[in-house]
């Protein structure tokens, strides 16, 4: 489920502004894809100049194939 997220920002000199965000929570069994999908994702964001914000809520996981702006495992060990 695609989550749209709106939130105001105050403060600028023409007022206030909106910034929309889209938060694709994903979850699934072990071997489904979720890294795969992640992967791509972020290339293809990338390539559209839309740097994406990922977290990684998964300690188990060894590797991850992109850079997460939060990874579980830098605070579980």
């Amino acid at each position: 489920m695609l989550v749209q997220v709106t939130r105001v920002l105050s403060g600028s000199s023409s007022g206030s502004t909106a910034q929309t965000l889209l938060l694709l929570p994903l979850a699934g069994m072990a071997g489904s894809g979720k890294t795969t999908l992640i992967q791509r994702l972020h290339s293809h964001l990338h390539a559209q100049k839309r740097p994406p914000y990922i977290i990684n809520m998964d300690p188990a996981v060894t590797h991850v194939p992109y850079n997460a702006n939060i990874d579980i495992r830098d605070t579980v060990r």
